[in-house]
């Protein structure tokens, strides 16, 4: 076959098999995005801390907690932070202290036991799940 027909064969099944993994396994971007439509975006973060922003008019519980889940994609341990001001949204990896202040609401997941719990601005107790 040659060292030319070798190095042919090789390239050809890399590409077969790069192309079968990338259809089985679609980036993020491609994926179903169960938040499509209600502006819920996650703008910065860090590693297992998202910073995503939320409009007015989406701020349910069940929102909420669906971002989270969305983005934290089933890591056992994880922190969702939420704005309702996108400019007051942090779109790196540092929060500022008016960012902080700003932030509407956290979750958290705890990674040794599983426990999820939502902490709101608008109201005097955590929300457990």
């Amino acid at each position: 076959m040659g060292r030319f027909g070798t190095f042919a064969a090789a390239l050809v099944l890399f590409a077969v098999t790069f192309g079968v993994v990338y259809y089985f396994n679609k980036p993020e971007e491609q994926a179903e995005n169960p938040l499509e439509g209600t502006g819920i975006e996650k703008l910065g973060g860090k590693s297992l801390i998202h910073y995503v922003y939320v409009p007015q008019g989406e701020l349910s519980d069940e929102h909420l907690f669906l971002a989270a889940e969305t983005y934290c994609n089933g890591t056992p341990g994880c922190e969702v932070r939420f704005w309702t001001d996108k400019a007051m949204t942090p779109t790196g990896e540092i929060e500022t202290t008016a960012q902080t202040e700003a932030r509407f609401a956290t979750y958290r997941k705890n990674r040794y036991n599983g426990e999820e719990v939502l902490i709101r601005k608008d109201r005097e107790q955590a929300i457990r799940r």
